[in-house]
């Protein structure tokens, strides 16, 4: 039984691991430096950056991705290489209905958070065999 539960426990790690570490492309709602609010305004939300990889949503729907080259209280430029070459998009700032910044969500903190539960697996894990081994030796340890 110790050695299935072992095992099992191993896997499920192993497994959490890897789920945590592949990345997906993830976008989350940021803002602009220069808000119609003034500068100090801050709702939580990451300030767009030169060189963040972006999402920018149009006010007629339109969608366009890129590399965030250069930001002015009155356009966005950004910039995504293809096939031919690298494509300039300048984009005004009274355009945007929404942007958003990719990865901003800390890798580290999501594999700090599958190492936290996989070390409170692996203890409960090692607690569980402890209790299996004391009740098969009688008088064991203590």
């Amino acid at each position: 039984m110790n050695g299935i539960l072992s095992r099992s426990i191993v896997a499920v790690t192993i497994v959490a691991f890897l789920v945590s570490s592949m990345g997906c492309s993830n976008y989350m709602s940021a803002r602009l430096p220069y808000s119609a609010t003034g500068p100090s305004y801050d709702d939580g939300r990451p300030k767009v950056w030169v060189g963040a990889d972006v999402r920018v949503t149009r006010n007629d729907g339109s969608v366009a991705t890129g590399n965030v080259r250069r930001i002015t209280k009155t356009e966005l430029v950004i910039e995504k290489a293809g096939n031919y070459g690298v494509n300039s998009q300048t984009i005004p700032i009274d355009e945007i209905a929404k942007i958003e910044v990719e990865g901003t969500t800390p890798r580290e903190s999501n594999t700090a958070a599958v190492l936290l539960v996989a070390g409170m697996v692996l203890i409960a894990a090692w607690v569980a065999s402890w209790v299996i081994w004391s009740k098969s030796h009688p008088g064991g340890l203590f």
